[in-house]
């Protein structure tokens, strides 16, 4: 970012003062040693018995964790060593997991509802009373509605779990708010454009890269624990730092450009580095020539889209732009360009944005390049295992009402809308599973609208929600670390 004139006041510099505060010593780039997310441990006044190995759930990164265990009392937690997810550490929440097991606000057993919706009057009653309740409700949506009328919403491990009971049931209509909420706009881009989705986490070589750019990136303030860890040992060593982002947040401040760019304006700049790499010649030949398509249609496409232009649609300054494009042609190939997350800002535009994203890394040869992005290593192989005869399922709500044709998965708010309206057809009973969607969705007003609309909603989670008053039948779950799961493997750049 280029220095303001002296006493001038703009959007850019208020956006830095206000911004500054926030910056934390952990994205350091003079430290010798990342130490981001280490946390000391005091010693346990009870001995440690046996140690389990095991992942944590309190965010979709799953860090691979070992728990110190007395006479089945969890007594720390700490980042498994091999797990590349962790590292042999764990932020903030992982240490802190454990209190979840002794939560007194915990859901301990099963309840039905004596009150209003949305009250949350709910009488204890038994686990029999409860799955009969469940049964004899989902039971009379399926005989007057259809089957395809019951929806799950899930999050977490036990997704997979709830959406095979689903499709046992006979309905399509199962999503989670993880795609439509957070990655399903980036997801789609990228796979228009060279074939597959980002996945999760992001196959980014920070090992080898020499630069990254990030688009609203909050790494530092997010937790990412081993792509943070991974992102300062990347700094650490002189790897530069390109940051699009309106807010000066913890990574901007330690970026060697910071483009505090207009909202919604990030593919303008996208556009202009296109533009450059291919007017100054300056893009990898060799991998556009052996590896892509439309290039001349690309080049004809971005002739207009000048770094004059694109300072102007993001009111930055035009040599900001250059300076980060001359950083990017410096390091090519090795250019983590972040596909990001939580990307669901603007609708169409946010696939658009995704595309180039990636064409970006495709003009650079930084796509399944050392220090770019890399094709993911298959995950070690596991022997199959007997499962039911699924019955054939009807179109869900979004293939019939022929919206979002690219979408891989269903969308939740699909699902809320279809409820709420009939069309394509009705939605009368919600299983909800680890997931508030009273904030997780947008537009609360249409989800109460939905809810009011059902027959039977079933929530069950580990703490008490928004969403949970207005349940008709609500259940415990078990944590993370009292149940067993599916083994969590992984591609990533080494398999495990």
């Amino acid at each position: 970012m280029s220095r303001q004139d002296e006493g001038a006041v703009s959007r850019r510099t208020v956006i830095g003062a206000v911004g500054a505060s926030a910056a934390a010593s952990v994205l350091t780039t003079g430290s010798r040693e990342a130490h981001a997310f280490s946390v000391l441990r005091s010693p346990e006044v009870t001995p440690t018995e046996r140690t389990v190995p095991t992942f944590c759930e309190l965010c979709f990164w799953n860090c691979g964790v070992l728990a110190d265990v007395s006479k089945n009392r969890v007594l720390a937690l700490r980042g498994h060593p091999d797990a590349p997810s962790s590292m042999g550490r764990l932020c903030g929440r992982g240490n802190a997991g454990a209190g979840f097991l002794r939560d007194q606000d915990r859901l301990k057993f099963p309840m039905v509802r004596v009150g209003e919706r949305g009250e949350g009057k709910f009488k204890r009653v038994g686990w029999k009373t409860a799955y009969q309740t469940i049964a004899r409700g989902f039971k009379k949506i399926k005989d007057e509605h259809g089957a395809k009328a019951l929806a799950l919403f899930y999050h977490g491990s036990g997704g997979p779990l709830m959406r095979k009971m689903l499709v046992a049931y006979g309905s399509p209509n199962y999503a989670a708010p993880s795609y439509a909420q957070c990655r399903g706009p980036r997801d789609v881009g990228y796979k228009l454009t060279i074939g597959r989705g980002p996945g999760s986490p992001e196959p980014l070589d920070f090992e080898k890269t020499q630069c990254i750019v990030l688009f609203g990136s909050h790494l530092g303030e997010n937790a990412h624990n081993s792509q943070v860890q991974d992102f300062v040992r990347a700094r650490a060593r002189g790897a530069k730092l390109i940051v699009l982002d309106p807010r000066m947040s913890t990574v901007a401040s330690r970026a060697d450009v910071w483009l505090p760019v207009k909202t919604g304006s990030d593919t303008a700049i996208i556009l202009a580095w296109m533009h450059l790499l291919i007017t100054r010649d300056t893009y990898h030949h060799a991998f556009v020539e052996n590896q892509c398509t439309g290039f001349e249609q690309l080049a004809e496409h971005v002739k207009p889209f000048t770094p004059a232009w694109a300072a102007e649609q993001a009111q930055v300054p035009v040599e900001d732009i250059v300076k980060a494009y001359d950083l990017m042609v410096k390091a090519m190939p090795a250019v983590v360009v972040h596909p990001g997350r939580h990307v669901t800002w603007y609708g169409e535009a946010d696939t658009q944005r995704a595309r180039a994203q990636a064409i970006l890394s495709a003009l650079l040869g930084a796509i399944w390049a050392p220090g770019g992005l890399y094709h993911p290593a298959s995950a070690p192989s596991l022997k199959d295992f007997p499962s039911p005869d699924f019955p054939d399922l009807p179109e869900s709500v979004d293939k019939a009402a022929k919206r979002f044709p690219f979408a891989v998965e269903l969308t939740t708010n699909g699902i809320r809308e279809a409820t709420r309206t009939g069309v394509p057809y009705p939605i009368k009973g919600w299983f909800v599973h680890g997931s508030n969607l009273i904030q997780s969705l947008p537009n609360q007003k249409e989800t109460f609208e939905a809810i009011r609309s059902l027959d039977m909603l079933v929530v069950t989670d580990i703490q008490p929600t928004e969403i949970t008053d207005w349940a008709d039948v609500v259940l415990p779950e078990d944590n993370y670390l009292e149940r067993y799961d599916d083994l969590k493997t992984g591609g990533n750049l080494r398999p495990y």
